[in-house]
């Protein structure tokens, strides 16, 4: 029997539609596996340049609103050993009145890989050394070329060193000794801001020659005379068709939607390169938990952000203790002045159902040390309950008896039954014992020479008749 020939299945086609995304998110992923500097040769710009073209693009200036407004809203603060009040709140002002400025640069250095800032210093009526403004220098880039920790300006006057301690703030991102300028990130989205800026051109040609309508005439007859009849038809007049003539009007359905998917891919690389995250608004699909991802993905983006700011405003108070101890007084303060921010403790599941475990056999509990050594709390945000059941068993058993009114610890007798009774007197002489001393050593000694005995034997003859009872009960059946 001859074999039956195998049917190959085809791959599905595609549509050209599809096939232009395609082949869009090719070009842009392959122009993005570069580095810095070969990306910056292969456009033929510079740094200033490539910045300029992409800061101006609205949805990087959005993304950029986003980063700021992020920095801004997170909590901070400034500490230090045996400082002086008044003097820590002039610090205090010049870091809140500058901390936008100081953002903006920040941004810049992430972004473009470094970044340079004038800083402006006033002194107040008191003499005390203040920090007056933050002057961004984004614009002049090109003219500032670090090199192995230093900077250099190329200005009129030729290259000159430029001071990075006290005049000039200097952030970097990601330098190396290879390249001291830092990892520039936007120049990896350059092309999606581009095909942002002129998707629009082509969208135009393209809804012009495919998205209009089309006049389609049929005819047995003269051809030209019918494509003239049609031509009559499209500007608006009439034309008078045989039986067997027909003009039809055919509506393109291609209307240039998939530009909006070219724009959609644009600005989620844009939002992924800048945020970290791809906004909600521009996903065409997606799902609860791959937001999520997204979310934290995005909160770890902003805490590196947070780590260059507080090296950035760290370097300024280093400078300002440093003026204030040669132009005015040196500023109270045992060590250095930290700025840091406040870091939210996230809760650890895991950790928590081991503690519960180990906390429920009873066996242990958990220290102020491992609160916050481990957890991170600091010590006067949290207060460790005490057992009741433990608190129970530490109560003294010394009873203070006042002076001017005499206790019993005695019931009626009519409340007490037989054995009570025998009791009762056992028990007040134990209470009074402890009522009389002040220590556990002095209670025990008293209660070694206590004579208790006293109706031991009316107990004793009670449990001997009903022992004797129960025997005879049992012999009897």
């Amino acid at each position: 029997m001859a074999k039956k020939d195998k049917k190959i299945k085809s791959a599905p086609a595609v549509s050209p539609i599809e096939q232009l995304v395609q082949d869009t998110a090719y070009a842009l992923n392959a122009f993005s596996s570069g580095g810095t500097d070969e990306l910056l040769n292969l456009l033929g710009l510079s740094r200033q340049q490539v910045y300029s073209a992409v800061m101006s693009d609205d949805e990087v200036d959005s993304c950029r609103e986003d980063i700021v407004s992020a920095l801004l809203s997170s909590n901070w603060r400034l500490f230090g050993d045996q400082t002086d009040d008044t003097q820590m709140d002039k610090l205090y002002q010049s870091v809140r009145r500058n901390l936008p400025s100081i953002a903006e640069q920040v941004v810049v250095a992430k972004l473009c890989g470094y970044a340079v800032a004038r800083l402006i210093y006033s002194q107040d009526e008191d003499g005390f050394v203040s920090l007056k403004q933050v002057i961004s220098r984004h614009d002049e880039l090109d003219k500032y070329t670090p090199k192995f920790g230093k900077l250099i300006y190329n200005g009129q006057n030729g290259e000159e060193e430029t001071d990075t301690t006290y005049t000039h703030l200097f952030l970097s991102n990601k330098a190396t000794s290879k390249n001291p300028a830092g990892e520039m990130a936007i120049v990896r989205i350059y092309p999606a801001v581009m095909l942002r800026k002129e998707g629009w051109r082509y969208a135009y040609q393209f809804a012009q020659r495919y998205a209009q309508p089309l006049l389609v005439a049929k005819t047995d007859s003269d051809k030209a005379e019918a494509a003239q009849k049609a031509h009559a038809v499209k500007r608006g007049g009439a034309a008078a068709v045989g039986l067997e003539e027909d003009i039809k009007l055919l509506q393109n359905t291609a209307d240039g939607a998939f530009f909006r998917q070219l724009e959609q891919m644009a600005n989620a690389r844009i939002q992924k390169s800048i945020l970290g995250r791809v906004k909600t608004s521009e996903l065409m699909n997606g799902s609860r938990s791959a937001q999520q991802v997204e979310s934290e993905s995005e909160k770890n983006r902003i805490g590196a952000y947070l780590l260059l700011l507080a090296e950035a405003v760290n370097h300024i108070l280093t400078a300002l203790l440093d003026l204030n101890r040669h132009f005015h007084q040196e500023i109270k303060v045992k060590g250095m002045i930290w700025f840091e921010y406040e870091t939210e403790i996230k809760p650890d599941t895991n950790r928590a159902e081991r503690d519960a475990k180990y906390l429920s056999a009873g066996q242990i509990e958990l220290t102020e040390q491992y609160f916050t050594d481990v957890l991170g709390f600091e010590p006067e945000h949290f207060k460790i309950k005490q057992n009741q059941e433990s608190a129970k068993a530490d109560t003294s058993l010394s009873l203070k008896l006042s002076d001017d009114e005499k206790t019993t610890f005695r019931q009626p007798e009519s409340q007490l039954k037989a054995d009570q009774q025998i009791l009762q007197s056992k028990i007040h002489a134990i209470l009074s014992a402890a009522a009389s001393v002040d220590s556990h050593e002095e209670f025990n000694n008293l209660l070694n020479d206590l004579d208790l005995s006293e109706g031991d034997q009316v107990l004793i003859d009670k449990l001997v008749w009903q022992n004797s009872q129960e025997w005879v009960k049992g012999a009897t059946k």
